[in-house]
Formats: structure tokens, C-alpha cells, sequence
């Protein structure tokens, strides 16, 4: 409850996995999974109040529930922390059925079962058969200005194109409706 006091370790792992011995001491404040379907923005998941969460279809066993058939009871947990030390943070594959998903560029790429990978800011995350797309944000801090600068392409082109989306959707192009009335 409210007494208990906030450096208590067990308020910071998960009732659904045990904290591997690599986790880090505290999780990483302001990291998030930003949740796309067909490029539409749908949810902000906040992934920075305890050091493991698992993701998956059982609601009662997971903490970030995931809707899709394809995805496992169990399907697969972030950490915070990465076993080399290296990085802030990875996902573990708990031997899903369908698979996790990571995009390198346009390189889909299936992560090992039990094998933690880095997530790295902007990495793309996909589950299963879903189609929506979870992006990793909130590693590039303030203080590691040097993530930031050689990342600063992509991130220029992602608000370009993201933009030019939104653009789109206030101004749909007309030649799309007057197409249809001919029918």
C-alpha cells in the first residue's frame, strides 16, 4: 500500500516474471512504446514503473495486456537493463508462438526465444501477427546528446513524413472523392 516505502525492491518488479539478475536498480523514467496501426497513431504504453513487464493475451498474467489472436498468453517481457551492461533496456521472446519482431530499416527480423535483444531508440517492435507496430521512445535522453545526434536524420525524416500525413489528413486529396461520385 501507500506506506510501504518507494525503495522497496518489490514495488519495482513485476507479479508476472522474476527480475533477472542483470536488471538494472531503477527503470529508465519516460520509456515508452508509441502504438501504430496502418501509420495511425492509437496509444501511448508506458513502460517505466516497475524493471519487467510482460506483454501478452492472458490479462490476469501479464502487465501490458495485447489484444490479437496471434500473440501468446505469455508472449514476451521488457526488461530494464541488458545483460552485457550496454544497454538500457531489452526484450526477452518467452518462446512465442508467432513470434516478436524487430525492424532494422525494412528488414523484419524475428528475436531470439529467451535471448535478450537491445531495444534502441525508434526501434520498430511487432507482435505476432498483428499488425500494429509499438516504437520504442524515451532512451534518447537530454543528457546523451551523442545518441542524439546520430539519430537526428532519422528522427528529421520521420517528422517530415509524419507531417506530410497529418497534412494529408486535413487536407485530403480531392481528386480521391470526385473519383467515387462517377461510379
Amino acid at each position: 500500500g501507500m506506506a510501504s516505502s518507494r525503495s522497496d525492491a518489490k514495488d519495482l518488479s513485476s507479479k508476472f516474471y522474476d527480475t533477472p539478475k542483470w536488471a538494472s536498480k531503477a527503470p529508465v523514467k519516460g520509456l515508452l512504446l508509441e502504438v501504430f496501426k496502418n501509420g495511425q497513431f492509437l496509444a501511448k504504453l508506458h513502460i517505466d514503473d516497475q524493471l519487467c513487464l510482460v506483454l501478452g493475451r492472458q490479462a490476469d498474467a501479464v502487465d501490458v495486456p495485447l489484444e490479437h489472436g496471434s500473440i501468446s498468453r505469455r508472449h514476451a517481457v521488457i526488461v530494464h537493463g541488458h545483460p552485457k551492461g550496454k544497454h538500457k533496456v531489452s526484450l526477452v521472446d518467452l518462446g512465442s508462438s508467432h513470434g516478436t519482431y524487430y525492424k532494422e530499416g525494412t528488414h523484419r527480423k524475428r528475436v531470439k526465444p529467451k535471448e535478450p535483444l537491445p531495444l534502441l531508440e525508434g526501434m520498430c517492435l511487432e507482435f505476432g501477427e498483428s499488425s500494429r507496430s509499438y516504437y520504442v521512445r524515451g532512451l534518447a535522453s537530454k543528457d546523451a546528446k551523442a545518441t542524439v545526434r546520430t539519430n537526428h536524420k532519422s528522427s528529421d525524416r520521420d517528422l517530415v513524413f509524419s507531417f506530410s500525413f497529418f497534412l494529408q489528413r486535413i487536407f485530403p486529396d480531392p481528386n480521391v472523392n470526385t473519383k467515387r461520385a462517377d461510379t
